[in-house]
């Protein structure tokens, strides 16, 4: 088990190089390391009958990159930090376990090994991504890839795609020589590596461009925790000044953007507003920000889009608080007419919105709240249906909150209307303060959403308190990304996009679940048939050849 364990320390090493595991990472670093980790954590599984005990130290190896990558954790939830990157380093094991019952498996073995990995590979990490515990879309295979041509697989098999091709290519290697087809493998592996740039139809439309304002904000988490007034009056004020501030040096535009959660009070709803109001002065500072946008909208000739909270159906508790029927995380667009129009955020994140799965026994996530994240409260309610905001009548925009950006199906119903992509722009409001003084870890939210541009290939523009804000071209470059931690008004031309519906738009994650199909059948080959033996005699990658 030692040349096992050395493979596994090296693939667990490379993974964590492959990752933005630090704020400034060097991308050629990353990149090189995204083909390594997945050979040699296949030949780990591959070069030991011991596959448990493989799997169990992978695990453990794993663990530890986990620990430092998701150390902001600590931030939120002291015991979900360990928790967390427990679950997250179980994936590894399951890996291990998976393709060396695959490989292994009587009635596959002249199926290419680097096809078997990067299916079981890909149905893992999309099981992971997008359907345990509602989402875990960080850390993807994928991601390292950002700023190469292999994104534009991306279009047609969403990130998925992308990350098959990364694991055949990195696995390819195991085979390079061996067997009868290894020869064939490198000639196949170059077809794959230039097959997607293929897909990708460049160019925009001749339309007259949309003029923004991205305001990167600067407020630390406790907006969500403690944002007393007086504070609110001091923050809300300099993000005021900022905003006009920029106005005045660049000149008008057609919108004003505001990151996530930046207007306090109750949001904009007019009922709400009104039941606000007979409460008295007391209630004053629940209504007064919104008010002042609408106001500022008013001055400026400019529709503001901002993210606000939003309370409907308003009352008084016996208690003498207030409560809502349903409280939303909103953005709202307010046009300089006073009109609104808002989205309600579809998709809570887990963990940080709402409980996956406990969320069934309210009585055990209060108790799991008290134990793992004192002073936090799973109050949201989920918008009820997906909603495109119009600026002018002439630009649609999808609108994802926070972590919907990160999620591939969630920014998909936002951005398509009966398979047909009608967004013109996406625009990710996001407050990722919950990662403190980490900006690896905001490098990892922005490389998660940089797929949602290439997938549906359409502009994205990300405006985050404390960064990074970004726009990203429909081909996956980012164009522009702000410092962390620094408050920044920036002044955008954002071209349209040509008019394409890409296969991603209309079928979604179709190659996703045909890995996980394809998995799942080769398991109960593997069930029914048994596995191989001796396996150095049988099969075409043997042990002897991989190790």
């Amino acid at each position: 088990m030692a040349q096992v364990t050395r493979w596994l320390c090296l693939s667990a090493l490379f993974w964590w190089l492959s990752m933005p595991s630090t704020a400034q990472s060097w991308q050629p670093v990353e990149f090189a390391s995204a083909f390594v980790w997945p050979y040699m954590l296949v030949r780990a599984a591959l070069s030991t009958d011991k596959c448990w005990r493989c799997a169990l130290i992978a695990w453990g190896i794993f663990l530890i990159p986990w620990l430092i990558m998701l150390a902001w954790v600590r931030e939120v939830s002291v015991a979900g930090w360990p928790a967390l990157s427990v679950y997250s380093a179980s994936w590894a094991a399951l890996t291990v376990l998976g393709v060396a019952a695959l490989a292994r498996a009587r009635g596959l073995a002249r199926v290419p090994l680097p096809l078997v990995a990067a299916l079981w590979f890909t149905a893992l990490e999309y099981l992971r991504a997008e359907v345990i515990f509602d989402a875990w879309p960080f850390y993807l295979t994928a991601h390292p890839m950002i700023g190469t041509h292999l994104v534009h697989a991306a279009s047609i098999g969403g990130v998925w795609l992308v990350s098959f091709f990364v694991v055949f290519l990195s696995v390819s290697l195991v085979s390079v020589g061996r067997g009868r087809t290894g020869f064939l493998l490198p000639l196949v592996a170059a077809g794959l590596w230039l097959l997607p740039s293929l897909f990708y139809a460049s160019g925009s439309s001749e339309a007259t461009p949309l003029r923004v304002l991205a305001v990167q904000t600067n407020l630390p988490q406790n907006n969500k925790l403690q944002w007393t007034p007086e504070q609110q009056h001091v923050d809300v004020s300099g993000f005021v000044e900022h905003t006009l501030h920029a106005l005045d040096e660049e000149g008008p535009v057609d919108l004003v953007i505001w990151p996530e959660t930046m207007v306090p009070g109750l949001g904009f709803d007019v009922d709400t507003r009104k039941k606000l109001e007979s409460f008295g002065p007391g209630a004053a500072h629940l209504h007064l920000w919104p008010r002042t946008i609408e106001k500022l909208a008013k001055e400026t000739q400019t529709p503001w889009l901002v993210g606000s909270p939003t309370w409907v159906e308003v009352k008084l508790a016996d208690t003498g608080s207030l409560d809502a029927m349903f409280q939303f995380n909103s953005a709202v667009l307010v046009d300089p007419d006073g009109t609104h129009q808002r989205y309600d955020k579809i998709f809570l994140t887990p963990f940080g919105e709402t409980m996956p799965w406990i969320r069934a026994w309210p009585w055990l996530e209060d108790r799991l709240m008290a134990l793992g994240a004192a002073g936090m409260a799973f109050s949201l309610s989920p918008g009820d249906k997906p909603k495109q905001l119009s600026v002018d009548g002439n630009w649609e925009l999808a609108v994802p909150i926070c972590f919907e950006d990160t999620v591939p199906s969630v920014v998909r119903r936002l951005a398509v209307t009966d398979g047909q992509t009608t967004a013109d722009l996406i625009v990710n409001l996001s407050n990722d303060g919950w990662f403190g003084d980490d900006d690896a870890a905001r490098r990892a939210h922005e490389a998660a959403a940089v797929f949602r541009a290439v997938e549906l290939r359409r502009p994205l523009l990300r405006v985050v308190n404390t960064g990074c804000t970004s726009l990203i071209s429909p081909s996956g470059q980012v164009m522009l990304s702000l410092p962390a931690r620094d408050p920044i008004a920036v002044p955008l031309s954002i071209p349209r996009a040509a008019q394409v519906t890409t296969k991603y738009a209309r079928w979604g994650n179709w190659f996703a679940w045909l890995c996980v199909g394809l998995s799942a059948v080769g398991i109960v080959v593997r069930v029914v048939r048994g596995p191989l033996r001796p396996m150095n005699e049988s099969m075409e990658y043997s042990t002897e050849q991989v190790a």
